[in-house]
């Protein structure tokens, strides 16, 4: 049973046992908020209920994962609101991942409420994974098109590592990557947008560099000052590494008062 502006429900198959746990779950991991803030902590709910049912899902199949961009950064302690879940995967069985694959996987297990929809470019080959948000689990509108978008990547693609379980993190129930992933992960993101031809991509730098001011204020900060993994090649590729400390030297120059701390934590620009 879940319950949402005092109405209550069931909910069949996948997301009913995780549903059953929801006011656990969802208070164990939610920052705190302004208690009247009822559109705020709905939405976070439901990205962590339809996150926990993909990563039970991959996890029946073999398959290890752990959550980054915006929901990581929201379930370590940032206070935007996430709009959508991101996911890298790592077969336990060091089987060549196949994102596409996993996306049909995911699908076929609950074709109820997942579903694959084409990209805006006609000529791609890819597809995008959604979970189908209606009326009983949200609000309409909540998300756009009543639809949440889940991006399954693999590692390698955007440098990201493959994981395996000493090295997942656990925010309740739902595995996130290492926090210094998840920062140099964000930066990353930045950086792309910054240089995006595309309007409405390029806008999104701003909040990129939002989520990174808010993350080197978190306390997970102060355990990087000491441990300072950037030489972990588990994690960190040199390449990535390179590239990642011309990064931190651009925010730097665009927000100078982010400088003490990136040095904080190992980066003497």
């Amino acid at each position: 049973m879940i319950f949402s502006h005092n109405i209550c429900f069931d909910l069949p198959n996948t997301l009913s046992p995780l549903i059953e746990a929801a006011p656990e779950l969802v208070h164990n991991l939610q920052p705190l908020k302004k208690p009247n803030d009822d559109a705020f902590r709905s939405k976070a709910k439901v990205l962590c209920l339809i996150a926990k049912a993909v990563v039970d899902i991959l996890h029946v199949t073999g398959v290890e994962c752990a959550l980054f961009g915006s929901l990581a950064c929201y379930l370590y302690g940032n206070t935007r609101s996430p709009n959508d879940i991101d996911l890298v995967a790592s077969s336990c069985l060091h089987e060549r991942m196949d994102a596409e694959r996993l996306k049909r996987v995911v699908v076929d297990r609950d074709p109820e409420h997942f579903c694959l929809g084409a990209p805006k470019d006609p000529s791609a080959t890819y597809r995008i994974l959604y979970f189908v948000v209606d009326q009983v689990l949200a609000p309409a509108n909540t998300f756009h098109k009543n639809r949440c978008k889940i991006d399954i990547l693999v590692p390698g693609l955007l440098h990201l590592p493959s994981l395996t379980g000493k090295n997942v993190r656990w925010r309740g129930e739902l595995p996130v990557v290492p926090f210094s992933v998840l920062l140099l992960q964000k930066l990353q993101g930045w950086d792309d947008h910054l240089h995006m031809k595309e309007p409405y991509k390029f806008i999104k730098h701003k909040t990129d560099a939002e989520d990174i001011r808010a993350l080197l204020a978190l306390e997970h900060v102060v355990s990087l000052r000491f441990a300072q993994p950037w030489e972990d090649r588990a994690l960190f590729s040199p390449e990535f590494m390179a590239l990642s400390r011309w990064r931190i030297a651009d925010f730097c120059r665009e927000y100078p008062e982010t400088e003490p701390e990136w040095r904080r934590i190992g980066f003497k620009n």
